[in-house]
């Protein structure tokens, strides 16, 4: 039922409009059910983040497959005392499992 804020006219229309979307597509007025359902209930929302946080942990485990380069500067003193900076590369090789085993966790 609407709320008597409307004037009777426009609340006859309003009741017109609302049932006639509703027996011509049904498909509509479910997703706009859902939608309010995902605005409104937390227990959905709770679990739309809790989706998001697993997605997220599941791309940076894919990500940690490809090798890592670190980039880097050493700086070293010799025994009279004269300081150097040397340039350091550092690249990780994943060669046996490709990080396959928290790919495969987080996958499940």
């Amino acid at each position: 039922m609407l709320p008597n804020v409307l004037p009777d006219e426009k609340q006859s229309r309003a009741r017109h409009f609302s049932a006639r979307v509703g027996r011509s597509n049904p498909i509509v007025v479910n997703e706009l059910r859902s939608a309010a359902a995902r605005v409104q209930r937390l227990d959905l929302k709770a679990l739309e983040q809790g989706y998001h946080g697993r997605e997220a942990t599941l791309h940076r485990e894919i990500r940690d497959q490809y090798p890592r380069l670190t980039i880097g500067i050493n700086r070293t003193t010799d025994t009279s005392s004269v300081p150097t900076l040397d340039p350091a590369i550092s690249l990780d090789l994943p060669l046996w499992n490709r990080n396959g085993g928290p790919i495969a966790i987080m996958s499940g």
